[in-house]
């Protein structure tokens, strides 16, 4: 094993001992490696977990060495040639101020100072390749914050202690374990994958139907059994929520998509991620195959009467472009599936399960700000990022752009950065050659 600090040797009872091993050195352990999952691990290049036995003398795990001689494990970088991972909390070391960022990984005005040291307790990665980007989240506390790493694909995870793919610019923080990482996705979806390089897409009634998937990974939202009628049996299928798209370099303008009314078999696909429930059964999915009576189908033109309003509220208009376009064709789906004579109940059950699924995860929210006209740079910066989302679409216009007030001319012009409420305006830009709209900063902030 390979010693990555200056380390003492302890007894069985956790007691020091007079011999200190030096960083760098390799060190014999006493025990053989295992395919089990303890505190201290290694990934295999095959992603397959290893460890050796993991000793905890009070409160601390250690490593045997030699006959009554331990070290602990948190001084031990690598076993074997693989880098050597713990499940964590680890403590890690702010070498440059660096502000936070929230359960969204956007940035927020909590800063965290040089030479600060804290805890964290997950390492959750967001993009793909070279645009991997990595994130702390800081252990404790009622709402999650996340700190940047600085951590990329391509240093990931053979530079120890600083972990950079940049020579260290912009690195704020030092850590000298490695935890394993998370996926961002994985954490707040449910994930499938298709075992086969062939995607295929089913519609409520089991029937397959042709769509062109351009995503990297499907979010799913439900599991469910739909009854095929031709066929004369019930199969277990997932209902997806939206296409997931990693961005795979700088000139990938792809976005997620969402997806309202496809399924995919459960044979076909790997899931990861959050778990979901099975919602009905193969007899339910057999009775729900009748035809659905007027009252049902009226249920369903109901859930969707308050469309409008719902459309023009801040949860709305201030929610991401995936979520909208998702409340938006649960809505067409749903107008289509009641006013179609042949409709099964099973339909009407699942556009109206989708309606309530979408319009539930509408969350757009104004940014809360301490002086909405003396705003911070950070403040700044999060009602920018919710302004370009709001306007965000699947067309190139409309974007929304910085301009600020020039001392030697007249009006406002193109520039970058926060330059005070006096000076910096947001402008929507509908569309190329179109007139620039200038933008409230209450619409898209309150004060706390």
């Amino acid at each position: 094993m390979f010693v990555s600090q200056n380390s003492s040797v302890y007894n069985s009872r956790g007691q020091r001992q007079k011999q200190i091993i030096k960083a760098g050195q390799l060190v014999p352990y006493v025990g053989k490696v295992e395919n089990k999952n303890r505190q201290y691990f290694c990934i295999t290049d095959e992603n397959s977990i290893r460890s050796i036995k993991n000793y905890k003398i009070k409160g601390n795990y250690y490593f045997r060495i030699g006959k009554n001689k331990y070290i602990k494990a948190n001084n031990v970088n690598a076993i074997s040639g693989n880098a050597l991972y713990t499940k964590g909390p680890i403590k890690i070391k702010i070498v440059a101020d660096t502000y936070a960022y929230n359960k969204d990984l956007q940035m927020i005005d909590k800063l965290y100072k040089k030479g600060q040291t804290v805890t964290a307790d997950q390492l959750v990665t967001t993009g793909m390749g070279d645009f991997t980007d990595a994130y702390y989240r800081v252990k404790g506390g009622k709402n999650p914050v996340f700190i940047e790493t600085g951590l990329y694909e391509e240093s990931y995870p053979e530079t120890p202690y600083v972990w950079s793919g940049d020579g260290g610019v912009g690195n704020a923080v030092l850590a000298k374990q490695y935890l394993e990482r998370q996926d961002y996705g994985e954490l707040h979806y449910t994930v499938a994958n298709f075992k086969k390089d062939h995607a295929a897409f089913y519609n409520v009634n089991g029937e397959k139907v042709e769509y062109k998937f351009t995503g990297d990974e499907l979010a799913v939202n439900q599991k469910l059994y739909l009854w095929n009628a031709k066929d004369h049996k019930a199969e277990l299928y997932y209902h997806v929520q939206n296409s997931l798209v990693y961005k795979a370099g700088a000139e990938d303008d792809r976005q997620n998509t969402a997806i309202s009314d496809l399924y995919v078999k459960a044979s076909d696909v790997t899931i990861s991620g959050r778990k979901l429930r099975t919602s009905n059964t193969e007899a339910e999915a057999q009775a729900d195959s009748a035809l659905a009576t007027t009252e049902e189908k009226q249920n369903l033109t109901n859930a969707i009467s308050d469309a409008d309003s719902v459309k023009a509220s801040i949860k709305y208009r201030l929610e991401n472009w995936v979520n909208r376009s998702l409340y938006d064709q649960a809505v067409e789906n749903a107008r289509a599936i009641a006013s179609d004579k042949n409709t099964t109940k099973a339909a009407v059950k699942e556009a109206l399960w989708q309606v309530d699924f979408a319009k539930k995860n509408l969350k757009g929210a104004k940014i809360k700000v301490k002086d909405i006209n003396n705003l911070t740079p950070i403040e700044a910066a999060q009602i920018l990022n919710l302004a370009r989302q709001a306007y965000n679409s699947d067309k190139q216009y409309p974007s929304v752009a910085v301009y600020q007030k020039w001392a030697h001319k007249p009006g406002y012009y193109p520039a970058e950065g926060w330059k005070g409420n006096q000076k910096t305006r947001y402008y929507l830009i509908p569309e190329s050659g179109a007139k620039k709209v200038l933008l409230k900063f209450s619409d898209f902030a309150t004060e706390k």
